[in-house]
């Protein structure tokens, strides 16, 4: 299909034993999530045996925030306009 994706993995025995369901009840609402300004998550998988999470997630290929720095005023707002939307869709 061509198609690329990212692969999260989050390391179980990193994560306090009860914050364990309260991320993985958030990885599930973040699959729910269809917005353009938020990563899409497309299905978690499990590894028990070294207690590692993966989550299969939309690939992005500009980078983080921070490799752009600096940001022009004009740049900074829209990059702050599309969180505050993200944001506002999510409440």
């Amino acid at each position: 299909t061509n198609m690329h994706f990212a692969l999260k993995v989050i390391n179980l025995a990193m994560v306090k034993e009860d914050k364990i369901d309260q991320l993985k009840n958030e990885i599930e609402i973040l699959k729910t999530l269809d917005h353009k300004n938020i990563i899409k998550a497309f299905e978690t998988f499990q590894m028990r045996a070294n207690k590692k999470l993966m989550i299969v997630m939309e690939l992005c290929t500009g980078g983080d925030l921070f490799a752009r720095l600096p940001y022009s005023e004009r740049h900074a707002t829209v990059c702050i306009k599309q969180i505050l939307s993200a944001i506002s869709y999510m409440h």
